[in-house]
Order: structure tokens, then sequence, then C-alpha cells
């Protein structure tokens, strides 16, 4: 993907939030990627601050999780249930 066809996107994002959840862009937009070098272009950046999106990113090379990775506590927690480690 390249910083043009992400600004794109962007927009193509807006027009259907717009289109599709009317209002909800009253308020700021969380939008979360990662550290690509295409999102990090000054064409990209411009083009986020337009559309009226955030940007919540990911800490470069962090140990920690990242927040996207929160729904899987649930599974594992599921998954786990009633097991021990030691036999």
């Amino acid at each position: 993907m390249t910083a043009d066809v992400y600004v794109n996107t962007l927009k193509s994002l807006r027009d259907a939030l717009k289109e599709k959840r009317r209002g909800l862009l009253s308020h700021s937009m969380m939008l979360l990627h990662d550290n690509a070098p295409d999102h990090k272009a000054k064409k990209v950046q411009t083009a986020i601050a337009e559309c009226g999106f955030q940007e919540m990113n990911h800490p470069p090379y962090s140990p920690d999780l990242a927040p996207c990775d929160y729904f899987l506590f649930r599974h594992l927690k599921k998954h786990l249930a009633g097991t021990s480690i030691f036999k």
C-alpha cells in the first residue's frame, strides 16, 4: 500500500462514516494503525487531520500488548479454565 492509496482509503472511510453514522463525525474518531512508513507519510498525516481523525499509535518495538490484542484475554481465559500447568 502506498501513501496515496492510504489517503484515498481514509477519505472513503470518512465518507462512509458520514453516510452510515450521521452525527458520529461531530466527535473525534480514533484511528488505530501501526508505525508503517506509509502511515507516517506527510500526505497521510495531513489527510488524517483533514478527516478529523485522531491517531492512536502502537508504541514502536514495545514488548507490551497492543490495545487491539485485549479482546484475546476473554477467549484465552475461557479456553484455559480448569487447566493446570502443574501435573
